[in-house]
């Protein structure tokens, strides 16, 4: 016994200094134990577990930071994080961070195994799979569809609130039964019941306080879970001793695999619901596992009810604890009303002219956000560095919300008060900082948005035509919490409905868009005379306190912990939005840094030809073609009074205005992104991925940009056929962008060329303007009362205004820069300057001011002394207008040998000699002085120089080639300056210069070269593969020797290595003209090897874009277009950035 005894002491021993050195060793582990903290939270999870358990974990959380600083240590391995910077890092799509075991106790049991979804399930490649079955079934577009089952459910709700009228009404149980009911519908047409039985009918709501407590403590120390509700044996012991115990899952899951057998037999036409969609018969790769399936649906129908009345509850709260905002906020919607800019039930369009109610419903989420727990991550494998400390793996740690929505960094000092304005006063950088960090989905805001609207709407019309001129119930409701806030009693509102306050985050934005979006309707109605008692009376005080407080007020997150698991709030919210921010923000940098600034110079002062007034100060094409379409809108015929007899019209046509702004935004959107693309994985600074080949980058890359361009390609469909300007721009961005090399559809970029000249000639045409003036005169001016005549005939017949005619000749001329080289190139007869009709349109301009120019600049032949910068920017403009005129001459000349156009041969030959001669007697010197002081130019500068050189002579090459192909050689065409020799000279010597200043000024780096800066690489390669063919002709003419051959080749070769990081043609040319080489005994060096195998190019050591894949390239135009949608104000935003960042900035910066 004795024995038996001193065993049992030593094993306890031994245990007890197992647990203490154990204890110990994770306490002083290295690389956490210098994170600042609690003394006793090194050494034990209880701490943690008593913050869940008091329910002020959000204000202890806020304490400890506050004492520790950013990061601090609030567990034996659990570290809070309370910088924004961190949580892309740890958050982001391409974040190698995994989740915690914390998520592991959130899925439902079905058939007897955990039925993982999109907020539990832990592998990253199993959670892109859950979300790609369902990306298109919760399209906006798609969404459409339900609207009859919403309409079902608002009907129903309406009745219900007729019924309630003179009695106080639980309004947010009401909408959260709602939601039940309206998400059943479109899951598989049929309600739950709520509304119906007007109660909790599956146990959903009721059992919700339990399971939140339980799951909120249990994910503290998830290894519990396998002994508690996580052992299925005791689970069903339990079911079996207590029957009556409910079980919301298992119900809802019944009732869904009832609805797919029903589904399964009975006739489906004109279903349009969720259950339809995913498991049609006719679709080859329809969904039909049914346990895919039920994991779809059950999703659908359990992740929306909550987080309706959590926003509702919070914005009122905040309105009613802050009259001076309510104030402000009923009198902008009365101002609109007035105004007439809403309609009988507010549209969402309309709600985003309400500036002030955006910024309220944004600011009442800052401070009640629907996370309010760390959403645990844990270290990978090879550490993370966060803030100044280095945490090794298996560290597990997690960013709070709501303390990163009081970061004073990001919202400025006074972030525990409500200050909407906060959000309208801030400058576009203090804006786009604080929306990017507030960990709120904006997709929350979207129904919740009108339902604010038409409850303080209905109230102030109901307020004044009420025959009882009583207060309206929002002044009682203001009253009561007044008088709680004074009281301090606080808790006593968070204990009573606590579990309503948590809210179900979406990690599928399209989820929150299908539940939200589709009650907007239920809830503008549900407003409508449910807030005033019909008989002006109002309940007893006392028995109505608690349901009014219910329904207007949200506990203050400070003394509120929630409870319920969210599994991917932060990649639903914050850092969905945050990782497309920044993609969405890198591709709108590129565009604004290579075509924007590119393009800008080649309409410049001196380079535009049309100057009858004075320009402004230098603006984005993109908000040029906006402006022009907003005039053009209000000034065409069909927007002009005589109208006014037919109202229905005008809605109508306002409809179509709106819808089309939104298809031609969302074309232009595209295709900046489309053009953008190829150079992502150099200006996102990506290194080469050591787990994988060069090889797999870049069919990485290439599936991505091939991707992004066929994306872009549906989207500019409706650009096609709606003449306007930024259909223009947006098909010239397309033709310019990368066609992807296995395209179905090779003649897509053409037919965007021909659709944009089509544009340019409707919009410019002046046809329309002299019907609208007939028809006005002949039809309307009789049947029209007096005193709308003089604004319709003035309306009519009013002209451009001297600023939009400019910048109607601004487009007319970057149409004319693309289409001389383009149309050149392809050797296609002008379709924007047919035959001679360019001498009177443009080029009389050009000569007559090269003429002034001349006179101007001659006295500087022969100076010795640096070109001033303005000095050459100046020339480098006027020369690339003669350049321009030089190419419409060669297309002209093509046009009068290969199609037969009605100019003649030797007239259009003798027109190329002259503007030949006219541009090297003019520009010869000057540009001299630009090579000779080339190291002197702005960037900018030189990067125009290369184009001027390498464009000019691309003429020159085609030239040649042209001329090869006659049976004779017209004379005037033997000018040396129009040969082959000139024209590579020229070229190799510019690049060879261009080259040299970029291996030395960027270290050797050639991800800085001028080259990867060209607006149109495409292009580029063309001039490069034209250089070559001539430089192989002229050796085999024996007009160069095999050296200087040689020589030529490695300068084009190296030009063509660097633009292959963009430019898939290049590497094709690169490896085409190596192979030819090869075959011809050029031994032809450059700078990363010899050219004569094509397997070495193949390997060229580009950056790839390794953090991105068409996941989450799917993702991220997904979430663009919603926020699209959302604020349409975001397009004019990323423009004012641009414009701030690229154009009204002295040294104006470069990749």
């Amino acid at each position: 016994m004795l024995s038996f005894l001193g065993s049992f002491t030593i094993a306890l021993f031994s245990l007890f200094a197992f647990l203490v050195l154990r204890t110990l060793y994770t306490a002083f582990r290295a690389g956490i134990r210098q994170i600042p903290g609690p003394w006793l939270a090194k050494f034990t999870i209880f701490y943690r577990i008593s913050m869940v358990t008091k329910g002020k974990g959000v204000q202890e959380y806020r304490q400890l930071h506050e004492e520790f600083g950013d990061v601090v240590r609030v567990g034996p391995n659990h570290v809070s994080v309370n910088d924004p910077h961190a949580i892309q890092q740890i958050y982001g799509i391409s974040s190698k961070f995994r989740k915690s075991d914390f998520y592991s106790v959130s899925p439902p049991f079905y058939e007897g195994k955990p039925l993982d979804n999109m907020f539990t399930v832990r592998d990253f490649k199993q959670h892109r799979l859950l979300r790609s079955a369902t990306t298109q079934v919760y399209s906006m577009t798609n969404l459409r569809n339900y609207e009859p089952h919403v309409d079902e459910c608002t009907r129903i709700f309406i009745e219900l609130m007729k019924k309630k009228q003179g009695k106080p009404v639980d309004v947010v149980t009401y909408v959260h039964w709602y939601a039940f009911d309206v998400i059943a519908s479109i899951t598989f047409q049929k309600r739950l019941g709520f509304l119906d039985n007007e109660g909790d009918v599956l146990g959903m709501v009721s059992t919700r306080t339990f399971s939140a407590k339980y799951f909120a403590f249990i994910g503290q120390v998830p290894w519990l879970h396998q002994y508690l509700l996580g052992n299925r044996r005791m689970v069903l012991l339990m079911k079996k001793m207590f029957p009556n115990t409910p079980d919301p899952h298992g119900t809802l899951f019944a009732t869904i695999a009832e609805q797919i057998d029903q589904y399964d037999r009975e006739e489906r036409q004109g279903r349009t619901d969720f259950l339809q969609q995913l498991r049609k018969k006719d679709d080859p790769d329809r969904l039909n596992h049914k346990r895919d399936l039920m994991n779809h649906l059950s999703n659908n129908i359990l992740a929306g009810s909550d987080t309706t009345a959590i926003a509702i509850r919070a914005i009122f709260y905040f309105l009613v604890k802050t009259p001076q905002v309510y104030a402000r906020l009923r009198e902008e919607i009365d101002q609109a009303e007035r105004d007439g800019k809403l309609s009988e039930l507010v549209t969402y369009e309309e709600s985003q002219t309400l500036r002030y109610l955006q910024a309220v419903i944004k600011e009442a989420m800052r401070l009640h956000p629907s996370i309010a727990f760390p959403l645990e991550r844990v270290v990978p494998q090879e550490g993370a560095r966060i803030g100044n400390y280095s945490l090794p793996h298996g560290t597990v740690v997690g960013v709070l919300p709501p303390l990163i929505n009081r970061n004073k960094a990001v919202f400025g000092d006074d972030v525990d008060t409500f200050r909407p304005e906060r959000w309208i006063n801030a400058d576009p950088e203090q804006l786009k900082t604080m929306e990017r960090f507030y960990t709120t989905s904006p997709n929350v805001l979207y129904d919740d948005l009108h339902m604010v609207t038409e409850i303080i709407r209905r109230e102030t019309i109901e307020q004044h035509t009420t025959p009882y001129q009583s207060p309206s119930w929002q002044h009682v409701v203001q009253e009561r919490v007044a008088t709680l806030v004074d009281l301090q009693e606080l808790d006593v509102m968070q204990h009573y409905r606590g579990h309503l306050a948590v809210a179900t985050v979406f990690d599928e934005d399209d989820f929150v868009m299908s539940h939200l979006n589709l009650s907007r309707s239920l809830q503008i109605h549900a407003t409508d005379k449910v807030l005033t008692p019909s008989n002006g009376h109002y309940p007893d005080e006392r028995d109505t306190t608690s349901q009014l407080l219910e329904v207007m007020t949200p506990p203050d997150f400070d003394d509120f912990m929630p409870l319920t698991p969210i599994s991917s709030g932060i990649e639903g919210s914050a850092c969905h939005r945050l990782q497309a921010n920044m993609l969405n923000e890198m591709l709108w940098s590129i565009y604004f840094s290579i075509f924007e600034m590119r393009y800008a110079i080649w309409l410049g002062d001196s380079c535009c030809p049309y100057l009858e007034m004075t320009p402004k100060p230098r603006a984005a094409i993109s908000r040029l073609v906006i402006e022009m379409d907003a005039y053009e809108n209000a000034h065409e015929p069909s927007s002009l009074p005589y109208r006014y007899q037919a109202p229905h019209h005008q809605e109508r046509d306002k409809h179509n205005n709106a819808e089309s702004n939104l298809l031609l935004d969302d074309a232009l959107r595209y295709a900046i992104y489309a053009y953008s693309i190829r150079w992502l994985h150099i200006r996102s600074g990506n290194g080469t991925s050591v787990s994988s080949s060069v090889k797999e980058n870049q069919q990485n890359e290439q599936d991505i940009r091939n991707y992004v361009w066929r994306r872009a390609k549906r989207a500019v469909m409706p650009a096609l056929t709606k003449p306007s300007y930024r259909s223009i721009l947006a098909l010239l961005l397309l033709t310019i962008a990368e066609v992807p090399a296995q395209t179905d559809d090779i003649g897509f970029a053409q037919l965007c060329n021909h659709a944009l000249f089509g544009h340019l000639n409707t919009l410019r045409s002046p046809v329309k303007w002299r019907m609208a003036q007939q028809v006005s005169a002949a039809s309307y001016s009789q049947s029209m009362p007096e005193q709308y005549k003089g604004s319709v005939l003035q309306g009519c017949t009013q002209q451009y205004s001297e600023e939009h005619q400019h910048n109607r000749d601004v487009v007319f001329w970057l149409c004319v820069v693309s289409s001389c080289s383009r149309t050149l190139v392809q050797q296609l007869p002008s379709v924007i300057l047919p035959a001679r009709s360019a001498n009177h349109k443009v080029w009389q301009f050009i000569r007559q001011r090269t003429v002034i120019f001349d006179q101007s600049f001659k006295t500087l032949q022969g100076s010795q002394s640096p070109l001033p910068g303005d000095v050459a920017e100046v020339v480098l403009q006027h020369a690339t207008a003669c350049k321009t005129m030089y190419l419409s001459v060669i297309n002209q000349l093509c046009d009068s040998l290969f199609y037969h156009n009605v100019s003649s041969v030797k007239d259009d030959a003798q027109d190329v000699v002259d503007e030949s001669r006219r541009f090297h007697q003019v520009f010869d010197h000057l540009l001299f002085m630009c090579a000779r002081d080339y190291t002197l130019l702005k960037e900018e500068a030189q990067l125009n120089y290369l184009l001027l050189i390498a464009h000019y002579n691309l003429g020159t090459l085609i030239l040649a080639d042209i001329v090869d192909s006659l049976d004779s050689t017209p004379e005037q065409l033997k000018e040396p300056c129009l040969s082959r020799l000139y024209a590579c000279q020229a070229i190799t010597n510019t690049l060879s210069l261009v080259i040299n200043n970029d291996r030395y000024s960027n270290g050797g780096s050639t991800s800085k070269s001028k080259l990867l800066l060209d607006p149109a690489p495409d292009l580029m390669a063309e001039v490069l593969l034209r250089t070559c063919n001539a430089i192989f002709s002229m050796l085999g003419a024996a007009e160069i020797l095999p050296l200087v051959a040689q020589t030529m080749l490695s300068v084009v070769f190296n030009a063509l290595h660097v633009l292959s990081q963009v430019s898939n043609k290049a590497s094709y040319v690169l490896s085409l003209c190596g192979n030819v080489s090869t075959a011809r005994g050029l031994k032809v060096m450059y700078d990363y090897g010899s050219s004569a195998s094509p397997d070495k190019q193949s390997a060229h050591d580009f950056v790839a874009s390794n953090d991105y894949s068409i996941d989450i390239l799917q993702d991220f135009l997904h979430l663009m277009q919603i926020q699209a949608s959302l604020d349409p104000s975001q397009f004019e935003s990323m423009i004012r950035k641009g414009e701030t960042t690229h154009m009204h900035t002295k040294d104006n910066p470069v990749m």
